[in-house]
């Protein structure tokens, strides 16, 4: 028997039901309910906030519908994307922008300059490409959308990792989700592996440990409520340990 965690979240239709009408779910699938956090009502994942200690200066890669990436730099990301989502950059005009798939922050503007031009070369793009598909990419973007209402889910589950991926999925579409090219699109079920036991996987479909899962403090706070002493089994240290140092960085 595994013990689990799962990101559970709802921005469309009757928020609370479809989180409620899911924890119900779980048990028929496989997955046994041991607790839940509270539910807390929190803002869609987007841009990146501002960072004024690590840079003012963006380079970012944009996947697009024909599954190009546009690579660019700016000093403000957010104007940014809104100009390639109302057509006003030369190719994102002509392939619809889906996501800005990765960015980084850089100090200077030359700094910046001469990242992009590293990344707009054959190999930079090669790997541009690998870390995206790997899922470690810094990711942001999506289209306006309503709050959240999220929460994490312990469970005990014999199911082995892709099988309870593939429950997840099963529930999301029972839910009334559409499958999606944007990684923000609004959902009125959200369910994500965050933690299975101390497991490492890495596949084209499934990460575990969650990618994002300690840059997120919509999911650090309610998992720290469960499991403040579990450890993160790549960077080795508790949620708890991770909540705190996202408090004191939002500070």
């Amino acid at each position: 028997m595994a013990r689990v965690f799962l990101g559970v979240g709802s921005n469309e239709g009757d928020r609370l039901r479809h989180i409620s009408r899911a924890a119900k779910a779980l048990g028929a699938a496989g997955i046994r309910v041991v607790q839940m956090a509270m539910i807390s009502e929190t803002k869609p994942v987007g841009l990146p906030a501002p960072r004024p200690l690590q840079g003012i200066f963006y380079v970012y890669a944009i996947r697009c519908e024909n599954s190009s990436i546009y690579i660019g730099q700016t000093d403000d990301l957010e104007r940014r994307w809104k100009e390639h989502q109302n057509g006003r950059i030369d190719w994102t005009s002509r392939y619809r922008p889906v996501e800005i798939a990765h960015f980084e922050v850089l100090s200077t503007r030359e700094e910046a300059l001469r990242r992009e031009q590293k990344l707009k070369t054959s190999y930079g793009r090669k790997w541009l490409r690998k870390l995206i598909e790997s899922g470690k990419a810094r990711q942001a973007g999506g289209p306006p959308q309503d709050p959240y209402l999220n929460t994490v889910i312990e469970a005990d589950t014999t199911l082995e990792p892709a099988q309870l991926l593939a429950a997840l999925k099963a529930l999301e579409a029972a839910a009334g989700r559409k499958p999606s090219a944007e990684r923000w699109s609004p959902r009125p079920l959200d369910l994500d592996i965050l933690l299975y036991d101390d497991r490492i996987v890495q596949t084209p479909q499934l990460a575990i440990p969650h990618p994002r899962l300690h840059e997120r403090q919509f999911v650090l706070e309610p998992l720290a409520q469960l499991a403040p002493e579990v450890s993160h089994p790549v960077l080795h240290e508790t949620i708890g340990a991770l909540r705190d140092r996202l408090r004191e960085a939002a500070e």
